[in-house]
């Protein structure tokens, strides 16, 4: 956006210029007929240089009609009613997005935590942050249920991955043109599928993530690649596991240094860390619950990211319509 209106005193930086209204017009008017112009990119032709700015005189060159004063505040009240209407209702949207994804993340954690049968007989874990278990369920330490994977690529040729926080474990090509990567990947860590890799500098950022990729990768020499010794069947559940808080927690204290970016979590000390695991065909069940549930939710939020979009449609039409003259606001 290239148009704002200021309702404060205050300062911004000298790349904007500042402008006041003579008094043969309303601010909140122009405010909303330059937003119009700039929602539909006629303003691009002032355009110049590579960072695409608008001179001041470029700006003042540029002409335009517009209403009588009267006229142009009665467009301005009605789309400061019509628009703040409109704000609240997208508000409203991104209020129950945020709660579904709450929900998603509270369905996760009480799944992988406590299981899915609420009438289960619970014990202590013996873990005071751990707390209380289901019954059946078994503490082990990390180090019995994951091994690093220390294999290294002979000549780089495999598939080199990068962690998304979007998307998880992806082919870096996918994603990157190939002069962004590195000349040489001789010698990175070995990658198959299952595998969990773990950013060591960033796993109190939950930088982790289990490969579902079919093919076998590399990943840099900082990262670490555990795979499974078959207590665990599928790593996604750790992968979901270590997102709870008080896993976290652990991560942050068992890690290693004092400057943010450079904490690390050796694999000698993520081994330490206990993990209450049920019996393997109760695990899988509880991914599938998992995957069933986030998908639904999953689609809910898209269902009203679609509404948000429509409003914001709805909303710059009204604009367009109303400072054009092509309905009547009074």
């Amino acid at each position: 956006r290239t148009v704002g209106l200021s309702d404060y005193d205050g300062m911004i930086t000298g790349a904007y210029t500042v402008m006041q209204p003579n008094d043969n017009f309303d601010k909140s008017f122009l405010y909303y007929f330059y937003l119009n112009l700039d929602s539909d990119k006629r303003m691009k032709p002032l355009y110049t240089g590579l960072r695409n700015t608008i001179s001041k005189e470029n700006f003042f060159s540029f002409r335009v009609f517009v209403p009588p004063l009267p006229e142009q505040s009665a467009i301005a009240s009605f789309l400061d009613r019509k628009t703040a209407q409109i704000d609240q209702a997208i508000a409203q949207k991104e209020r129950m997005i945020e709660l579904l994804k709450e929900r998603r993340q509270i369905l996760i954690q009480n799944a992988v935590t406590k299981g899915l049968d609420s009438t289960v007989k619970m014990k202590n874990s013996g873990v005071e942050w751990i707390g209380e278990i289901p019954e059946h369920w078994i503490v082990k330490r990390l180090k019995y249920v994951l091994k690093e994977r220390n294999e290294r690529s002979a000549n780089g040729e495999e598939p080199l991955f990068m962690m998304s926080q979007t998307h998880g474990l992806v082919v870096r090509a996918d994603y990157h043109s190939k002069a962004e990567v590195a000349q040489s990947s001789e010698g990175n860590k070995i990658v198959y599928k299952n595998d969990l890799v773990f950013n060591k500098l960033k796993a109190h950022l939950c930088v982790f993530f289990k490969s579902n990729l079919d093919v076998k990768g590399i990943v840099s020499p900082d990262y670490a690649v555990y795979y499974s010794t078959g207590v665990i069947e599928d790593l996604k559940y750790l992968e979901l596991l270590f997102r709870n808080p008080e896993y976290i927690k652990e991560f942050i204290c068992r890690a290693t240094g004092i400057v943010e970016g450079l904490i690390r979590l050796y694999t000698s000390d993520l081994f330490d860390i206990p993990v209450a695991v049920p019996p393997i065909k109760e695990q899988m069940g509880i991914l599938e619950f998992i995957n069933s549930s986030s998908q639904k939710i999953s689609l809910a939020i898209s269902l009203k990211e679609k509404e948000i979009e429509k409003f914001k449609e709805y909303k710059a039409t009204l604009i367009n319509s109303a400072v054009t003259g092509k309905i009547k606001v009074c």
